[in-house]
């Protein structure tokens, strides 16, 4: 059988280090072009694991990174956020890919900022017909981005 090697040193084995300002790209197995590690039977991804084990459990929130390369491993370019700071991280480096908001006939001229605005500014009271006349839009593309029927993907 072979000797016990803690998870720390297999993890960090697969990773090709390099000066913290360069990424760290992982060796091992990818999956969607991220890296992958099995910690005890389960698939986990490397970027996450090197945010644990530098910076302790991330719970709920997702791990982004900076430099925008996803077998990056490298600490100092991982950062944390909600969902919605992972969707605007992906549109604002050019990632949406059309499949929903801009690229898209009616939500052409919307970025995620615009749409939670908008939603803002109806949570606090203004009208569909007001905010469709400030957008620029018509009553019924306001009411399908209040009710979500439109930019659905967006929390």
């Amino acid at each position: 059988m072979p000797p016990y090697r803690p998870m720390e040193v297999r993890f960090w084995e697969k990773v090709r280090r390099g000066t913290p300002e360069q990424c760290w790209e992982w060796t091992g197995s990818r999956n969607k072009g991220y890296g992958q590690i099995n910690i005890h039977r389960k698939a986990c991804k490397a970027h996450r694991v090197a945010w644990s084990l530098a910076h302790g459990d991330p719970g709920e929130q997702h791990v982004l990174h900076r430099c925008d390369n996803p077998p990056c491993c490298n600490p100092a370019h991982l950062f944390l956020g909600d969902q919605r700071a992972n969707v605007l991280d992906m549109y604002r480096k050019g990632r949406g890919g059309g499949q929903f908001g801009p690229g898209r006939t009616a939500t052409r001229r919307l970025n995620p900022e615009d749409v939670y605005s908008i939603r803002e500014a109806s949570r606090a009271g203004a009208s569909d017909r007001s905010l469709a006349k400030l957008w620029g839009m018509s009553r019924g593309a306001i009411l399908h981005l209040r009710t979500r029927r439109t930019w659905g993907h967006l929390p």
